[in-house]
């Protein structure tokens, strides 16, 4: 059996950030410091949460 591990460059800056939908259900003083929004680099994309699916499961809930 083989250890498998994560080889980061050093020095390494983890940037902590939460996910847009996931983000509005912490308290909203915490929106600017963690939000994706703000992070430098961050790229933007539509489809992160399952909502955006909904249109096509629905036609297929009553198959559950």
């Amino acid at each position: 059996m083989c250890a498998r591990q994560l080889l980061l460059k050093s020095p390494t800056v983890l940037i902590p950030a939460v996910g847009k939908f996931h983000l509005a259900a912490h308290m909203p003083r915490y929106f600017a410091r963690f939000s994706l929004n703000f992070v430098q680099g961050a790229g933007q994309l539509d489809g992160e949460i399952l909502e955006t699916l909904w249109s096509e499961v629905n036609k297929v809930s009553a198959s559950a």
